[in-house]
């Protein structure tokens, strides 16, 4: 089983980053209504793990699920639409 149904209130995507997009990427989510840690996105590149997006007046949240080299995941990458 890859999960259990839950039911929150954010989105997840899967991305494909590097070291050197952490700049582009912090900067591109600069609005006060932003909070996106430059160090929590370094730590998910290096750990193959995630990170969050959080708007602050909302309290919406996005999941950014780095992509790994397994298989399976190269695979849903590769079909993604």
């Amino acid at each position: 089983m890859l999960g259990q149904p839950r039911a929150t209130h954010d989105l997840d995507l899967v991305v494909n980053l590097s070291l050197s997009k952490i700049d582009s990427i912090v900067e591109s989510f600069t609005d006060e209504r932003c909070y996106l840690s430059s160090a929590a996105v370094r730590e998910a590149i290096q750990n193959n793990s995630m990170f969050n997006l959080l708007d602050l007046e909302s309290g919406d949240k996005v999941d950014f699920w780095i992509l790994t080299e397994e298989p399976r995941d190269q695979e849903r990458f590769r079909r993604r639409e």
